[in-house]
């Protein structure tokens, strides 16, 4: 991978033992922890750690308190799926969030979109999947362009 690139691991409640083994084995330099995870969960890793939280209409920001983390993920809240729903959260919640420390922006987010939901949350970064997909698992070139050219006019 080019050295500007962070490989970053994502885990849904993983056991511990095998994250580190990820660390150890693979080249990840983060870790995004997207599942349930307490906040003793996210200590004591040697990586930056990414707790993300599934935002829904009863998401209550002050949970973030509660987490030792280099930054949070807010993402679509979906009972079935830890993510990758294409759903878009209340952006307002970011504004709100951002007190507690640095939020990475998830969630339905489009090249259509992006230049409002940074424009609106102001994120420390974006985290974009479906929204740049043909289908699950296959991203589309000329979508991933047209999202980094709608960024460059913000």
């Amino acid at each position: 991978m080019p050295p500007f690139v962070t490989p970053v691991g994502v885990f849904v409640n993983e056991n511990r033992e095998e994250i580190e083994r990820a660390i150890a084995t693979t080249g990840i330099r983060a870790l995004q922890l997207h599942g349930d995870e307490s906040p003793g969960d996210v200590e004591g890793y040697v990586l930056p750690v990414y707790k993300a939280f599934r935002v829904g209409n009863e998401f209550d920001v002050s949970i973030l308190s509660h987490y030792d983390s280099s930054a949070f993920l807010l993402d679509a809240f979906s009972p079935d799926q830890y993510g990758g729903t294409g759903k878009t959260i209340n952006w307002n919640v970011v504004l709100q969030a951002k007190k507690f420390g640095r939020i990475i922006l998830s969630g339905g987010i489009t090249p259509e979109n992006v230049k409002r939901a940074v424009g609106a949350a102001a994120p420390y970064a974006i985290d974009v999947n479906s929204g740049v997909e043909l289908s699950p698992g296959i991203k589309e070139k000329n979508r991933i362009h047209q999202l980094f050219a709608s960024l460059r006019e913000i």
